[in-house]
């Protein structure tokens, strides 16, 4: 699940991500502003959580 969130942060390199080339629409600015910082928290968080119930 954790995976998941931090992939999405990375993104596909064309759409979505951190590293996404299409730059010029509302919904790139919005990802790049809120999207993918949130998913890679979430992804963070979650992989914290299981790492640190485990220990």
């Amino acid at each position: 699940m954790s995976c998941l969130f931090i992939l999405r942060s990375i993104g596909d390199f064309k759409w979505v991500g951190f590293f996404k080339r299409k730059k010029g629409t509302v919904f790139a600015k919005w990802d790049t502003v809120l999207y993918s910082p949130l998913c890679f928290l979430l992804g963070t968080a979650i992989l914290m959580m299981m790492l640190l119930r485990t220990a």
